[in-house]
């Protein structure tokens, strides 16, 4: 997706740093089926840039909690047509860690078609339709994440912009009482190890809620657990 928000001079495109075949925004499973499918139509060993606020490629896999597993048989969720490399049953339900694995694998499979490059890490910030020499081509701007002042471009023939849901940890409920620990599900099996037998309160009774009970009581089958949803 190329968002043609505005079309800059020809000198302007000078003023960047490499040029790609193609440039990918998002290192989930949605970039990164984009980007394998892509390699069917680029030429062998075309440039290829994939971007990604992530430190790594798998998307929400990147970020989720440590105890959260697939909720479809394994092989359906893949890249392309890329098998597991296992041979665990069909309906074995994926961890974290596995998928996150499997996923961030096929950008080896991707590097035997086209020169693959990475930049995990990064924000980008704009995508601009420039004229250029060779006809209209994306000027594509982004930073590292920590640093917004430090900008860098790089121009492509064609861009995907495929951010999925653009996972984001969230954020401790703030608690007017100091006997109540907020947190959230990243750091729940630590927290319980270190606080034994205190009652478990969950707010929210959707997957990650049920994880969470589910991670819990497979914790401490004895502990007190509620749950506080909306419906």
């Amino acid at each position: 997706m190329l968002d043609q928000t505005e079309t800059l001079p020809a000198h302007d495109s000078e003023q960047v740093g490499a040029a790609y075949d193609l440039v990918v925004v998002g290192a989930g499973i949605a970039g990164l089926n984009a980007l394998y499918a892509a390699t069917d139509y680029l030429s062998n060993g075309a440039k290829v840039l994939l971007i990604d606020q992530k430190p790594m490629a798998g998307g929400m896999w990147s970020t989720a909690y440590d105890y959260v597993r697939l909720h479809q048989p394994h092989p359906m969720f893949t890249v392309g047509d890329m098998k597991w490399n296992w041979n665990r049953p069909r309906d074995y339900l994926a961890k974290r860690d596995e998928v996150r694995s499997h996923l961030a694998s096929s950008l080896g499979r991707i590097s035997e078609a086209v020169a693959l490059e990475t930049a995990f890490g990064q924000t980008v910030v704009s995508c601009d339709e420039v004229t250029t020499g060779k006809g209209h081509q994306a000027k594509v701007t982004f930073h590292a994440n920590a640093s917004p002042e430090d900008q860098r471009s790089v121009m492509a023939t064609r861009v995907i912009y495929a951010p999925g849901l653009n996972y984001r940890e969230a954020q401790p409920l703030v608690l007017s009482s100091e006997q109540v620990i907020s947190i959230i599900p990243q750091e729940l099996l630590k927290t319980l190890a270190a606080h034994p037998d205190v009652p478990v309160y969950v707010i929210g009774g959707g997957k990650t809620g049920m994880d969470t009970v589910l991670a819990t009581l497979a914790n401490d089958p004895q502990r007190k657990v509620s749950v506080v949803n909306g419906r």
